[in-house]
């Protein structure tokens, strides 16, 4: 039975400079826009003191307005998001997940949240597998966050709608969860990121 398995650096704990700007390994933050011509704010960092959970560091994410937005297609003009996965410039596009064949319970992390106005942040968790074609949903939830002055336990629930093990998983966190909704220096704070339990073949939906 699993009872605990991270995230790869669901900590936070390891960062790598990319052009010059400290990002979290095995994650994809949209600090990518800051190496623009003329540059966009940066809207993920590495933090440590007060503003980690455990460990030397946590990531703090920030939405921002891009006000030289090159990949409109694909990057609101206001936001900010970091998920498992990368980028590929050319031609422009997010490649998500990171290998992954269990089937966990809940997606845990520690987090706070200054939202701005009516923001709201966002969760997303999706369990995938290849058929050859495409990708196959074997699970999906995702989840509103919302205010938290101090380092609050986060649990999310995973549905499942396959008995089939997954062979990737991506995870997903927003400052502002919905563009038409998003605001300005609404912040979040993510910590200690890890899949709980085990869910076996008979709990997904077969409705």
């Amino acid at each position: 039975v699993l009872n605990s398995i991270a995230q790869p650096n669901g900590g936070f704990e390891n960062w790598s400079s990319i052009f010059g700007t400290q990002e979290p390994d095995n994650w994809q933050t949209f600090n990518f826009m800051a190496h623009t011509s003329p540059p966009n704010p940066m809207s993920a960092f590495k933090v440590t003191g007060v503003d980690k959970h455990s460990g030397n560091y946590a990531l703090k994410l920030k939405t921002v307005f891009f006000n030289n937005n090159i990949f409109p297609g694909h990057v609101a003009d206001t936001g900010c998001a970091v998920f498992t996965g990368n980028i590929v410039v050319s031609p422009f596009s997010f490649k998500y997940g990171f290998p992954y064949s269990g089937r966990p319970e809940k997606l845990e992390f520690w987090y706070k949240y200054t939202p701005v106005g009516n923001d709201t942040g966002g969760v997303i968790v999706c369990l995938r597998r290849w058929n050859g074609a495409g990708n196959d949903t074997i699970a999906f939830k995702g989840m509103d966050i919302t205010a938290a002055a101090g380092y609050t336990l986060f649990q999310l629930n995973i549905n499942y709608n396959s008995a089939e093990l997954p062979d990737s998983a991506v995870i997903a966190f927003a400052p502002s969860k919905l563009p038409t909704t998003a605001r300005q220096n609404s912040t979040l704070f993510i910590d200690d990121v890890v899949f709980t339990g085990w869910a076996g073949i008979d709990q997904y939906d077969k409705t």
